[in-house]
């Protein structure tokens, strides 16, 4: 997306909110967060793809804010 938009266009998103967040470990979480942000570039908002279930793991949403700091 950012080879079409450039940086003009914040760019949102894209942890798997099933296979990642839901099912993940936090490992699997901070390693997908990682890769979101290396591939999206600047500016980039770290977000699950679509909602996050609510059975999440607490530790899995932790490790998706961890991922930015």
């Amino acid at each position: 997306a950012r080879h079409y938009f450039g940086s003009q266009v914040c760019i949102c998103g894209n942890v798997d909110p099933i296979s990642v967040m839901l099912e993940g470990t936090p490992e699997d979480v901070r390693q997908a967060s990682l890769r979101c942000i290396e591939d999206a570039g600047m500016p980039f908002i770290l977000s699950a793809g679509c909602e996050i279930p609510v059975a999440t793991p607490p530790e899995n949403l932790h490790a998706l804010c961890q991922a930015v700091l």
